[in-house]
């Protein structure tokens, strides 16, 4: 019962304090040899809050960049899909525009008015698709500047990465290295 509730409430930087902590007890052979005035636990002990601050930081810090990233992902699969409906469009258009040609022959070897109505329906269709494809170009050119918008963003907050990756590397090597 209780590995399940420690489990469930501490996190792994819990975990590996707490196991750097019971180590140091056992290697100073229990809690009564430990000496309260050492410089080095009072320095840990004012400078928790900091560290715990800096910390949150960091963290606040890594669920933008990941909110970045999934926001990149998303504009991705929207382009994605606009490219292929503007692909599809395109097919659709290029055959209307065949078959329309295809009949307006037809109508002009036999002389049959019907021929040229399907020719001219055909030739609407494919200007009704041609204008859905103008905007889904629009929507993809518009897709494409905020891809590239957060693209620079990433890119400029990489360097946000990089600090917090050093600021995380230097609390963990600062705290190991005063025990």
């Amino acid at each position: 019962m209780n590995k399940q509730i420690e489990a469930d409430n501490l996190a792994e930087d819990t975990f590996v304090a707490k196991r750097i902590i019971c180590d140091h007890v056992t290697s100073v052979d229990g809690l009564q040899n430990i000496d309260a005035s050492d410089k080095h636990l009072l320095l840990a002990a004012t400078s928790a809050r900091q560290k715990y601050l800096s910390y949150m930081e960091d963290e606040k810090k890594k669920k933008e960049c990941s909110g970045r990233g999934q926001k990149r992902k998303l504009l991705n699969d929207e382009i994605e899909e606009f490219q292929k409906k503007k692909r599809c469009l395109h097919t659709d258009t290029d055959s209307l525009t065949v078959s329309a040609d295809e009949y307006a022959e037809k109508a002009e070897q036999t002389h049959q008015v019907s021929w040229i109505t399907k020719s001219n329906s055909f030739r609407r269709s494919a200007k009704e698709k041609s204008t859905e494809m103008t905007a889904v170009e629009e929507q993809l050119s518009r897709s494409c500047r905020m891809s590239r918008a957060v693209n620079e963003v990433v890119l400029d907050r990489l360097f946000c990465n990089t600090e917090i990756l050093v600021n995380t590397y230097t609390y963990t090597c600062g705290f190991i290295l005063r025990q």
